[in-house]
């Protein structure tokens, strides 16, 4: 699952108000059970009942025996959310592309700069997957972090990176530690990425909010890993090689987006 996800350069103070803003909307969205979440979400995606009640069920079959072991942190509305967010659906895709939406304004030419406004058409769009993705971020912080890098993914959002640019992350971005499946990912007619357009920009990421998705994915990838939106990165440096370019950056401040700002109990 290595989604193409914008990641901007951009004005970080103002990044880090619209943040916040959204943080608020978020935090008046109540916990419910993963079935009644996940069906709105899908839904909202534009699949049919059909298709929607067939993944949601799956998702919760896969995910009673795991939460039921004794030594598993997660509950089964967790489990099952990182499962449905990883299946190759359209959820995953336009609950990403929404994200970006509610915090990006406008295209500069400098590189994207944020502001602090949400459209109440924007919001109103986004609104059917809250309770889903309270229950994703949820889930999320309590996988276990990858302490050593470097991670991959590609650069798929079409500008040149420079060092000591700053990227952010305006949504759950993905990455693996298979540099080599990476690679082929480049040359796969199935998987979209922008070596059509000319060599691919691969990212070496050093971080410390790399979340591991171990046996939650429904792709079965053990190298997966999932970052939270808010996640801030600086460009080190930038070559050039017969593979394609290669760009090595390192987080910096991370202000990443909570599935409530105060603790709260999530629907089990």
């Amino acid at each position: 699952m290595l989604n193409r996800i914008r990641a901007p350069c951009g004005n970080k103070q103002a990044h880090f108000a619209s943040l916040d803003v959204f943080q608020t909307f978020l935090d008046s969205v109540l916990f419910v059970p993963l079935a009644r979440a996940a069906t709105a979400a899908c839904i909202a995606s534009g699949m049919d009942e059909a298709s929607t009640d067939a993944c949601v069920r799956a998702s919760l079959e896969f995910a009673a025996p795991l939460a039921a072991k004794p030594s598993e942190k997660l509950t089964e509305n967790e489990i099952a959310s990182l499962h449905l967010f990883t299946q190759p659906i359209p959820l995953h895709g336009v609950l990403t592309n929404l994200l970006t939406t509610c915090f990006v304004a406008q295209d500069a030419a400098a590189g994207v700069v944020f502001s602090g406004d949400h459209t109440a058409n924007e919001l109103a769009r986004v609104k059917p997957f809250l309770p889903f993705l309270k229950i994703l971020l949820s889930a999320l912080y309590k996988l276990p972090t990858a302490s050593r890098g470097p991670f991959f993914r590609l650069w798929v959002d079409g500008w040149p990176l420079t060092p000591n640019q700053v990227v952010l992350w305006t949504s759950i971005a993905s990455a693996t530690r298979d540099f080599a499946a990476l690679q082929k990912t480049t040359s796969s007619p199935q998987s979209p990425s922008p070596s059509a357009q000319g060599p691919p920009t691969f990212l070496f990421l050093q971080a410390h909010t790399a979340y591991i998705l171990g046996p939650y994915s429904a792709s079965g990838d053990a190298t997966e890993l999932l970052f939270p939106p808010g996640c801030q990165f600086t460009v080190l440096s930038v070559s050039t090689s017969a593979g394609g370019v290669v760009a090595h950056l390192s987080q910096g401040l991370t202000m990443a987006l909570k599935p409530s700002r105060t603790p709260a109990a999530a629907a089990s």
